[in-house]
């Protein structure tokens, strides 16, 4: 017997429970291709750039993907992913591209930290 459907799911066949890619193996990306694990961000390092910031009126700093990042008027200019830098500087963007899950962030570099 499948389970009761709730009254919001009105279309598609019902998943049960933990029924998903992650569950099913390995996540895939929009293409299809076998996504990576992300590594944590490390400690250190998101003191550093937490410290590197600056105070300046208009600067937001908020998580996004569990990685810290800085914004200005809603637009991420910084950020961490794992053991990178992503900065948004186009002129550097072509020569250190930032691909995340399979795509390019256009505009952004990624720098890795030592």
């Amino acid at each position: 017997m499948s389970p009761a459907r709730p009254p919001w799911a009105t279309k598609g066949p019902l998943r049960t429970p933990g029924a998903n890619s992650l569950s099913e193996g390995r996540a895939r990306s929009a293409k299809g291709a076998p996504m990576s694990a992300w590594k944590k961000v490390p400690a250190e390092l998101a003191r550093r750039f937490e410290a590197a910031l600056p105070e300046a009126e208009g600067v937001e700093r908020r998580q996004m993907f569990g990685c810290p990042c800085a914004f200005v008027n809603g637009n991420m200019f910084a950020g961490l992913h794992e053991d990178r830098l992503i900065l948004r500087i186009p002129d550097e963007a072509t020569s250190r591209p930032c691909v995340m899950m399979g795509r390019t962030m256009k505009q952004y570099a990624a720098i890795d930290m030592p």
